[in-house]
């Protein structure tokens, strides 16, 4: 509604963090049925046996079967190879590993912008834009950066907590420091 509004141009690229796959295979999905001439990048932040090409292929048929059985009027879309460039360069080689690039962004784009992200998703999916920019050097393409970072404050809620009740292996997560690259974020 808001490119249709004018408030927004259309996208040329939209950077998106990929783990799941379900936020970046409903965006690919909803940009192809408004008819967006968009290419969704979605950044890989997983190992890419749980976010890779096939399975995003296969998620974005069964979605959109579902669609079509639930709605007739929903067209069939089609993704073909140039839909789909899956932007893994900023992995880090295991999951919610932080990442120097990651994190150059999350300072970045918070001195910068006032903008807040996190090393796993969003710090990397903003050094994915980055370095897209960087190489290149196309000034009049119109980025979307989709920052999926939550910034709710949660203490309250969870101020009566006792970690402990936790499973064993998630206790170092409060006992001890596991991100390197944390410590000045």
């Amino acid at each position: 509604m808001q490119i249709a509004d004018g408030a927004i141009p259309e996208p040329d690229l939209l950077f998106i963090p990929m783990g799941s796959m379900g936020t970046a295979v409903g965006l690919m999905l909803g940009v192809k049925a408004a008819g967006l001439k968009t290419r969704v990048v979605p950044v890989r932040v997983v190992p890419a046996k749980i976010g890779g090409r096939e399975k995003f292929i296969h998620l974005f048929r069964k979605t959109e079967a579902l669609l079509c059985s639930n709605d007739l009027s929903f067209q069939k879309l089609e993704i073909t190879d140039n839909d789909l460039k899956i932007e893994d360069a900023f992995f880090g080689g295991e999951y919610a590993r932080f990442t120097r690039e990651g994190m150059a962004a999350v300072e970045l784009a918070a001195k910068t912008d006032g903008l807040h992200l996190e090393g796993t998703y969003s710090g990397k999916t903003m050094a994915a834009v980055i370095d897209h920019v960087k190489k290149s050097g196309s000034k009049d393409s119109v980025i979307l950066f989709w920052n999926t970072h939550n910034t709710q404050n949660f203490s309250e809620t969870i101020k009566d907590v006792d970690y402990h009740q936790l499973p064993r292996a998630f206790h170092r997560y409060f006992e001890e420091e596991v991100q390197e690259l944390d410590r000045d974020s």
